[in-house]
C-alpha cells in the first residue's frame, strides 16, 4: 500500500520505530483502562479508606510501594535537574519511559513473548520526532545518552517484566515472596557493583578496541552528535505514523474484545517491527503446537510440556557449557545469547 501511494519516497518509510512508539503508548492506556477497578481499590488502600482489597499476600504493601515510587521519582528529578535538564523534559521523558515499561510488563504477563527487544523505540527518539531538537535544547539532549542503558537502546533486560515473572513463579510453587523481594534487591545491588568492576577490569586488561560495551557507547554519543550538528524540526510524517500506530492498536484491541474469532493480538502488531529476532522460532512453535492440539488434544499437549521445557533447559545448559569451556581454557568458543 505504501508503494502504491508513493510513500516509499519518504526518508524513513515505513517508520517502524514511530509505529511501534504509538502502539506501545496505546497498550499502556489499554492496560491502565482494563485494571482501573483494581487501581481504584489500591488508591483507596493507600489513602487508608475503606476497601475489601488486602495486600497481606503481596510482595510489598501497596502504601510502601507507592512511597517507594515517589521516593525514586524525587531522586530522578533532583539528579536530572542538577545535570541541567529542564523540569518539563524530565517529567515528559520519565513519563514516557514508565508508560513503555508498564506496557511491556503487561504484555509479558498476558502474552509471554520470548523477548522484548525494542531497539531505538525510546523516550528520546519519541520526543525528537514530536518536538524537534531545537525545542528540546542541547542541554536536555546531552543527558539522554547517559540514560541510554535503561531508557533508550532496548528493553530485553528490563527488570520489571522479569521480576514480575519471578514473583508469579514463586507464588505458584509456594515460596515466601517477601523474602524473594529481599533477595532480588540484594542481587541487584551486588550485581550492579560487580558489573561495573567487571567492565572496568576487562577494559583495562584487553583494551577498548571493540565489543558490545564500546559499540553501545559510540552508538549513543553518535546519536547526540548527529542531533547537535544537524538540528531537526518536528518529524511530521513520523508523527503521522505514530498516531497511526496508536489508533491501529486500539482498533485491534476493540476487535479482539468484541469478536472471539478475531485472530490478531495488538501486542503482535507492537512487536512486529522487531520480530526479525525470533519470527522463525515463533513460526515453528506455532506449527508444532497446532499439530499437537489438532491430532493429540489437550491431554497430549500437557504431556508434551515437560519435553519442551527440557529443550529450553538444554539450550541454556549447552550455552553454559561453552561459556565454562571458554573461561577454563581461556579461548574463544561458540557465541551464546540468551536474548
Amino acid at each position: 500500500m505504501g508503494s502504491a501511494m508513493g510513500l516509499r519516497t519518504l526518508p524513513e518509510f515505513p517508520y517502524f520505530n514511530q509505529q511501534e512508539s504509538g502502539a506501545w503508548i496505546a497498550l499502556f492506556i489499554v492496560a491502565l483502562w482494563v485494571t482501573r477497578s483494581h487501581l481504584k481499590k489500591v488508591f483507596r488502600k493507600v489513602l487508608g479508606l475503606r476497601t475489601d482489597l488486602s495486600d497481606l499476600d503481596e510482595p510489598i504493601k501497596y502504601r510502601s510501594a507507592v512511597l517507594g515510587i515517589i521516593a525514586g521519582m524525587i531522586f530522578f528529578v533532583i539528579f536530572s535537574y542538577k545535570t541541567g535538564m529542564s523540569l518539563w523534559f524530565i517529567f515528559v521523558f520519565f513519563t514516557l519511559f514508565f508508560m513503555i515499561s508498564l506496557a511491556i510488563t503487561r504484555v509479558r504477563a498476558e502474552l509471554g513473548p520470548p523477548a522484548h527487544e525494542l531497539i531505538y523505540m525510546n523516550p528520546g527518539n519519541i520526543l525528537v520526532n514530536i518536538l524537534g531538537t531545537k525545542r528540546i535544547g542541547a542541554q536536555n539532549l546531552s543527558m539522554v545518552p547517559y540514560y541510554y542503558f535503561f531508557a533508550a537502546r532496548g528493553y530485553r533486560g528490563h527488570p520489571m517484566p522479569h521480576q514480575l515473572e519471578g514473583m508469579k513463579m514463586a507464588q505458584l510453587v509456594g515460596m515466601n515472596i517477601k523474602r524473594l523481594v529481599l533477595a532480588v534487591s540484594l542481587a541487584g545491588f551486588v550485581g550492579a557493583l560487580a558489573s561495573f568492576w567487571a567492565l572496568e577490569h576487562m577494559l583495562y586488561k584487553v583494551g577498548a578496541s571493540g565489543g558490545p560495551a564500546v559499540g553501545h557507547v559510540w552508538d549513543q554519543f553518535n546519536w547526540l552528535a548527529n542531533h547537535l550538528n544537524y538540528p531537526k524540526e518536528p518529524n511530521v510524517p513520523g508523527i503521522s505514523f505514530m498516531i497511526g500506530g496508536f489508533l491501529f492498536t486500539f482498533f485491534l484491541m476493540f476487535m479482539r474484545m468484541r469478536f472471539l474469532w478475531w485472530p490478531l493480538h495488538p501486542a503482535g502488531y507492537a512487536f512486529s517491527t522487531k520480530i526479525e529476532y525470533f519470527w522463525s522460532c515463533l513460526m515453528i512453535a506455532t506449527i508444532v503446537k497446532w499439530v499437537i492440539l489438532k491430532y493429540g488434544g489437550m491431554k497430549t499437549h500437557r504431556q508434551a510440556i515437560p519435553f519442551f521445557f527440557g529443550v529450553i533447559l538444554g539450550e541454556f545448559a549447552l550455552g553454559a557449557f561453552w561459556s565454562a569451556i571458554s573461561v577454563i581454557f581461556q579461548t574463544p568458543v561458540y557465541d551464546f545469547s540468551v536474548g
